[in-house]
């Protein structure tokens, strides 16, 4: 099982769905997340860098949980890791 997130495409701001494939501890408590009403966004910045976040609720009741700003390759690994892990800690899990 992979993380599901939706990522936003340059330059209109499209959207598709990609999946990240993390551990088995950091998935399961992503799908417990989005069991939960979270969604995880990614977008590539216009610097290169790497955009993450763990978004609650929808129009005015929405709320960033956790951010991530990371290069994009291999450390984006350890960024989904601390924005699951940082989300569970703002909802008190």
């Amino acid at each position: 099982m992979s993380i599901l997130f939706t990522q936003y495409l340059h330059p209109d701001g499209r959207t598709r769905s990609v999946f990240i494939d993390m551990d088995v501890k950091t998935e399961a408590d992503a799908w417990e997340l989005i069991r939960a009403g979270c969604r995880f966004d990614i977008e590539e910045l216009t610097t290169g860098m790497i955009s993450m976040t763990c978004m609650i609720g929808q129009g005015e009741k929405e709320e960033c949980l956790s951010i991530e700003v990371v290069e994009n390759g291999p450390p984006v690994i350890g960024a989904v890791k601390k924005l699951v892990k940082d989300a569970y800690i703002v909802l008190g899990w």
